[in-house]
C-alpha cells in the first residue's frame, strides 16, 4: 500500500496548489504542443485503488476463493440478523395477520 499512499499525498498536495493561469499568445508568443493539452484533473480515490490493486502481490488462487467465500457466509449472517432486528423493531409487539390466500380473497369478495 506504500503506492497507494504515494498517490493520495500526491493528490492531496495537486489541490492545495493553484491551477497555474492558462498559456495565451500574450505570454511568450507561440505554445508546444503541450501546452495545447487540456491539464488533467485530479486522481480520485477509486482511480488510485485501481491503479494500486493490480500491482499488489495476490495470495494464491484457493485462498482467495476460501476467503471470497468466508466472507460471502459473514454477509449473509449478518443481513440476516440485519433482517431479523428490523423486523423485531418495526412490529411494535403487534401480531400481523396471516397473508391473504387466493381462496380467502374469493370467499370474501
Amino acid at each position: 500500500m506504500p503506492a497507494a499512499a504515494f498517490l493520495a499525498v500526491q493528490d492531496a498536495d495537486a489541490r492545495r496548489t493553484p491551477d497555474p493561469p492558462p498559456a495565451t499568445a500574450e505570454r511568450g508568443g507561440l505554445q508546444n504542443d503541450l501546452e495545447d493539452r487540456p491539464t488533467p484533473i485530479r486522481f480520485s480515490a477509486y482511480e488510485i485503488r485501481r491503479l494500486v490493486v493490480p500491482v499488489q502481490p495476490q495470495p494464491p488462487r484457493a485462498e482467495r476463493i476460501r476467503h471470497g467465500l468466508a466472507w460471502s457466509y459473514w454477509r449473509r449472517c449478518h443481513r440476516a440478523v440485519a433482517r431479523a432486528r428490523h423486523r423485531r423493531h418495526n412490529d411494535h409487539g403487534t401480531a400481523r395477520p396471516p397473508p391473504r390466500t387466493a381462496a380467502a380473497q374469493s370467499i370474501s369478495n
